[in-house]
């Protein structure tokens, strides 16, 4: 991604274990490192979906 001639690398992944068709759970992983800045961001998430 390119914003405003600054580079920033960004990246997700989730991951959803179904139960039933109704019941998952998830967990996810997204990074964030723009490049004119020394800051690097890490998120952890879970979750938990009922569906009716």
């Amino acid at each position: 991604m390119n914003i405003d001639s600054d580079d920033v690398v960004r990246a997700k992944a989730d991951a959803f274990y179904y139960f039933t068709d109704n019941i998952s759970v998830g967990v996810g992983y997204e990074m964030y490192r723009p490049s004119d800045v020394d800051l690097d961001i890490d998120t952890l998430n879970a979750s938990f979906r009922y569906s009716f």
